[in-house]
Order: structure tokens, then C-alpha cells, then sequence
């Protein structure tokens, strides 16, 4: 991101040169223009406790899922929820945690209203999630080559590109 900034800051001086006018900014956007996807299929039968069956929480689990689509204040919880799982990813790969948080933000309000990041539904018998936003990282540069941790979870997860890091991340939510 540094470095696209500089590019972006060369690139307005040589324009302004060129133009009567000035330039208003130079940098670069965390705006979502790519989506990751992540989904999976459950069977009920592998969520039951001793006390609940699977198809009862699966059930629950649409309805929930069900009910943020009507109800903000259900969809913030929802979305924070998955915001758990891949928060603490990112940061480990050394990626800007507030730009993803403010991107999937800002992709959640798309629509004009606050939506859910997943969806849940039975089809065929299985549970069914599935989840779809925006993963503005990296794969070099910036703090991810400069922290040897990021390094390190990047051979444990055999990360071979950033679109394989950002799958797993999204699975994660």
C-alpha cells in the first residue's frame, strides 16, 4: 500500500503538470472491489449435543440466519461473529486489520441497508452456509515481510498465494 501511494503521489505531480488544476488526493483505496467466497455443507446429524439434536440446531441456525436479513441489530451481531474468526488471521499474516474490518463494513452496507456477510439454509437434507466478502491483503510487503511471525504463518498455513490465504481467512468467518 505504501509503495502504491508513492507511485500514486509521482503520478499527480507529473498530471498536475499537464492540467490547469490541482490534485485533491493520492492514494489508495480500501473500498472492496474483489470477493472471496467460502461455503460448507453440514450434515445436522454433526451438530447434536447430548441434550439438543442436530436437526433442532440446524434449524435455529436459518432462522437466525433468517432473521438478520430483517433485523440490523441481528445482522451486527452475525457479522461480528464472523468478524472473530478472521480478524485474528489477519492480523497474524501481518495484513491491516482496520481496512479489512472498514472494507467488509462498508460491504455489508452495499445494499443501502446493513446486511449479514453469510447466509444459512437447509438443502437436500444438509446445513448450508455460505459467505461472500471483500479481503483487501497482501502477500508481500509492508509489515508481512518485516515480522517474522507473519512469515511463519504463512509456511504453517502453505499459504502458496494471497487468493489461497484469503480462501482460508474467509473459511475462517
Amino acid at each position: 500500500a505504501n509503495y502504491a501511494n508513492t507511485v500514486a503521489e509521482a503520478v499527480a505531480a507529473a498530471v498536475t503538470s499537464w492540467v490547469d488544476g490541482d490534485v485533491l488526493v493520492s492514494i489508495l483505496t480500501n473500498a472492496p472491489t474483489e470477493l472471496v467466497t467460502a461455503e460448507v455443507s453440514l450434515e445436522p446429524v454433526s451438530l447434536a449435543t447430548k441434550a439438543v439434536s442436530g436437526d433442532v440446531i440446524a434449524k435455529k441456525i436459518v432462522q437466525l440466519s433468517d432473521l438478520a436479513f430483517v433485523d440490523a441489530e441481528r445482522a451486527v451481531t452475525h457479522n461480528k461473529g464472523i468478524l472473530n474468526g478472521i480478524i485474528g488471521a489477519v492480523l497474524a499474516t501481518g495484513n491491516d486489520t482496520r481496512a479489512v474490518a472498514a472494507s467488509i463494513g462498508a460491504f455489508a452496507c452495499a445494499s443501502g441497508r446493513y446486511q449479514p456477510l453469510s447466509r444459512w439454509y437447509m438443502d437436500q437434507g444438509h446445513l448450508v452456509g455460505h459467505l461472500q466478502l471483500p479481503l483487501p491483503m497482501g502477500a508481500v510487503g509492508g509489515a508481512i515481510g518485516a515480522l517474522p511471525m507473519a512469515q511463519v504463518v504463512r509456511r504453517l498455513g502453505g499459504y502458496q498465494n494471497l487468493a489461497i490465504m484469503q480462501q482460508v481467512i474467509a473459511a475462517l468467518g
